[in-house]
């Protein structure tokens, strides 16, 4: 899971020879489109591939059990809040024992919370984006 600009970074920084494979996904197919055209993109280092995460039954063409860490950078705050859970629930049965979720993610009153105007939100800290994906945003805390 990831927003598109931190696998471009994680490939721009890291060493030719590092021994990693990645796997990321994002719910917009020109986030995808976006990475696959980066001169940077590499079918031997990485999959990318488009997938809605809320998905009750979710199938990644990953192994399971097979990842050291799963990175969700601003991804959360895109759910409903009531799929967070299963979606977490779903994603774990592709670490391995002993692996990592790492979060990044909007705050309850972060800046960008606080810039929006009144009438926009769904509910208490659930807030209509107009962003270019569609998304929600759900500001917990």
């Amino acid at each position: 899971m990831w927003c598109w600009k931190y696998y471009i970074s994680i490939i721009e920084h890291s060493d030719e020879n590092a021994n990693f494979f990645v796997y990321g996904c994002d719910y917009s197919s020109t986030a995808i489109d976006i990475v696959k055209s980066s001169k940077l993109y590499n079918e031997d280092r990485c999959h990318a591939f488009v997938c809605d995460i809320s998905q009750e039954n979710l199938q990644l063409p990953i192994p399971e059990e097979s990842l050291h860490m799963i990175t969700m950078i601003f991804v959360l705050s895109a759910l409903n809040p009531d799929e967070m859970a299963h979606c977490i629930k779903n994603l774990s049965k592709y670490l391995k024992p002993g692996g990592h979720f790492l979060f990044r993610d909007y705050g309850r009153y972060d800046l960008a919370q606080l810039r929006f105007k009144n009438g926009r939100c769904l509910s208490d800290n659930f807030l209509c984006s107009w962003r270019w994906d569609k998304s929600l945003l759900h500001y917990t805390g």
